[in-house]
């Protein structure tokens, strides 16, 4: 997931959609360049995979292991603080499991990707 952009106009105009607090991220993380590439590429890993196991719950129809790993994903991109991913984990959570559709995680995974790449962007340059 690099940074695909021509220049950094365009980059930031990808984003347009992702809110993330940078200052929170920035306290959480510090400003070690190489650590914090290396928490931001972990963070991806285990997000990717914890959108991996909701789409599967999904389609299993397994309620517990979707709401369980939905709270998993919403409190660690809280605790980075990637609102935009964070807001629609709320959102997931207040609706009923039966109303979610595979549309709505897809756009999840997007927003996800987005916010990893603004933020490894905003931090580490």
């Amino acid at each position: 997931m690099g940074l695909d952009c021509a220049d950094l106009e365009s980059c930031y105009a990808s984003f347009v959609d992702v809110e993330i607090d940078k200052l929170h991220l920035l306290a959480l993380v510090g400003d070690d360049k190489q650590a914090v590439a290396e928490i931001l590429d972990d963070f991806l890993g285990g997000g990717l995979s914890l959108l991996d196991e909701m789409e599967l719950a999904l389609s299993k129809a397994d309620i517990d292991s979707f709401e369980g790993t939905l709270h998993q994903l919403k409190g660690a991109s809280s605790m980075f603080g990637l609102k935009s991913v964070c807001q629609i984990c709320v959102g997931l959570e207040a609706e009923s499991f039966e109303g979610i559709e595979v549309s709505t995680l897809l756009e999840l995974r997007d927003i996800f990707g987005k916010s990893y790449k603004l933020a490894k962007l905003l931090v580490v340059g």
